[in-house]
């Protein structure tokens, strides 16, 4: 027997090795222990749901989607332990999860999954707060929205100025809310937040403001969710100071979203703003100029209260073949002020006059609603006088000059002959009237293979660009929003075959036989007055949008340069 002792002591060992592996493995001991703090708590005071997952030191994400709808998750602690004495193996994860309930009343704390393990249901009971205690954490923080309309226009500017007062004794958690989420909206933040400080019924009170400007995409109405931000209270209460934690929310707010009036102009592209101004300059700025000299014309159209991209594409070509024109991509600037947005589309171009004489730059005319006043406005710029000096360019002149046929002889009366043998003065005259040409051969010369270097230049930046807009514009096709193509569009045909926007959609709509049918779609969903929806393609319209775009860089489908007026360079 007493042989035997050791043997079964080697058992014991293998035993208790086998259950030690056993705890330690997965699933073993595995349950998952809940409780809360509190059982009774009052409306504004926070409760923390304690979970151990027992037999694990593997942490999970738990998932705390059934709360959402009585509780405010204000935040999860996770820590996990393991101990072996004695023997015996216990491992386990905590989670602490701080709630804040959304109502009062007795409520349920539903199961919470983790894993493949969930907790049992729990109840709380939440007690209202006393009027006066309410009343003095009101006074205390509190939030003011104000908006600069009930009801605004379709694509026109709505200012929204959200303002947190909060007084002595108050701490603000986790920052302010970020720009309110609207569907069918742009929505942009106008400045840096601004802070300061104010007394009402002699009370101080710091400030914390934040504006942004709203452009809603349909007519109908538009629902503006509420914002709320965490902070925490101190009261005075029968002797004693106490903390309370507070959720302070704004109110939602639904405005009218109004459609284009009717008595705006359906072939003019809807524009509201607050105002509209037009300016130009040249550069250099030249009383004269003489022909065959580039000047840089500079027109900026700028709105205030809406983006640059409400500004639609204009046409101020030049009419009579005076002048030969070298546009630039059309720029389009936004700047967030802390009143209104305010957007610019800015077009620029080089001007080489032709002929000499007293001539005109045309002038431009933009319809825009003014939003101020609800009423149809027209700004106008004048046309612009230029005095052109010199001879008229050699191209003018020469299309100018007729041409004789080669059989034809001009018969000229013999030239008398000095009686010295030397050169008579008709023949001194024109020998010096062809040197002069010849000089004046010799400079245009020059002249135009500088142009030629410079133009090999910029049709090389002018390629790249043309791509970058290329690429914007199949992409809105793709969006199927009108009023994002109609934009687009404008940039490219201008950039493409470098006239105005007019000019530029009728060589497109030349261009293929796709391209006449895509333009019509365009013009006939641009201003639905009928629909509250925004104005969208259909997939066959899209599909003949890319087709005849993307026909234009084909070769065998590049439109002639013929159907350009004569004035634009080839």
């Amino acid at each position: 027997m007493v042989a035997q002792r050791p043997i079964f002591a080697s058992m014991r060992r293998i035993l208790s090795g086998l259950i030690a592996l056993l705890l330690l493995s997965p699933g073993a001991q595995a349950e998952l222990d809940v409780r809360l703090s509190d059982t009774i708590i009052e409306e504004l005071d926070s409760v923390q749901l304690l979970i151990r997952d027992r037999g694990t030191q593997q942490s999970e994400t738990p998932d705390l989607s059934p709360l959402s709808s009585d509780f405010h998750v204000m935040g999860v602690n996770t820590s996990s332990q393991y101990r072996y004495t004695n023997g015996q193996t216990q491992s386990w994860v905590d989670y602490q999860i701080t709630l804040q309930p959304k109502t009062v009343g007795r409520l349920t704390i539903p199961p919470i999954t983790i894993g493949d393990k969930q907790t049992v249901a729990l109840a709380l009971d939440v007690r209202a707060l006393n009027q006066d205690t309410r009343n003095r954490i009101d006074s205390l923080v509190f939030y003011e929205q104000d908006f600069s309309a009930d009801a605004v226009y379709v694509q026109a500017e709505l200012i929204m100025v959200r303002r947190l007062f909060y007084g002595e004794g108050v701490q603000l958690f986790g920052g302010q809310p970020p720009p309110p989420d609207i569907v069918d909206a742009l929505v942009v933040e106008l400045g840096e937040a601004r802070t300061g400080t104010t007394n009402r019924e002699g009370r101080s009170y710091g400030v914390f403001e934040q504006r942004f400007a709203i452009f809603p995409e349909t007519s109908g109405r538009l629902s503006i969710p509420a914002a709320s931000i965490s902070a925490s209270v101190r009261l005075f209460d029968q002797g004693r100071v106490t903390r309370k934690g507070v959720r302070i929310r704004t109110e939602p707010k639904t405005i009218l979203v109004k459609p284009i009036p009717s008595s705006y102009p359906r072939n003019e592209p809807w524009l509201p703003a607050h105002s509209l101004q037009i300016t130009q300059s040249l550069t250099p700025d030249l009383a004269e100029i003489s022909t065959g000299e580039s000047i840089q014309r500079r027109i900026a159209v700028q709105v205030r209260g809406n983006t640059g991209a409400s500004i639609a594409g204009f046409d101020v070509s030049q009419d009579g073949g005076n002048f030969r024109l070298y546009p630039k991509p059309p720029q389009i600037l936004d700047e967030a002020r802390s009143d209104s947005m305010y957007g610019q589309r800015i077009w620029t171009a080089d001007i080489v006059p032709l002929m000499p004489g007293a001539q005109s730059l045309p002038g431009l005319s933009i319809s825009w609603w003014n939003t101020d006043t609800d009423a149809l406005q027209v700004t106008t710029l004048d046309a612009l006088a230029l005095t052109v000096i010199g001879a008229a360019a050699p191209d003018t002149i020469s299309a100018a000059i007729p041409r004789e046929k080669p059989d034809s002889v001009s018969k000229v009366p013999a030239e008398p002959v000095s009686d010295n043998g030397g050169m008579s003065l008709s023949s001194f005259l024109k020998g010096l009237v062809g040197g002069l040409i010849g000089c004046a051969i010799l400079l245009i010369c020059i002249t135009l293979y500088r142009k030629i270097r410079v133009s090999g230049h910029r049709l090389g930046h002018a390629k790249r660009d043309l791509d970058t807009l290329q690429g914007t514009l199949l992409h809105a096709i793709d969006s199927g929003r009108v009023a994002t193509i109609r934009p687009a569009l404008s940039a490219y045909v201008e950039a493409r075959f470098r006239v105005g926007p007019s000019a530029g959609l009728e060589a497109f709509a030349q261009s293929s036989p796709l391209a006449g049918p895509f333009l019509e779609a365009l013009a006939r969903n641009a201003f639905s007055q009928a629909s509250d929806q925004d104005a969208t393609l259909n997939a066959d319209q899209i599909d003949n949008g890319r087709r005849a775009v993307t026909r234009l860089t084909s070769p065998s489908r590049r439109p002639k340069r013929a159907s350009l007026p004569p004035l634009y360079a080839g």
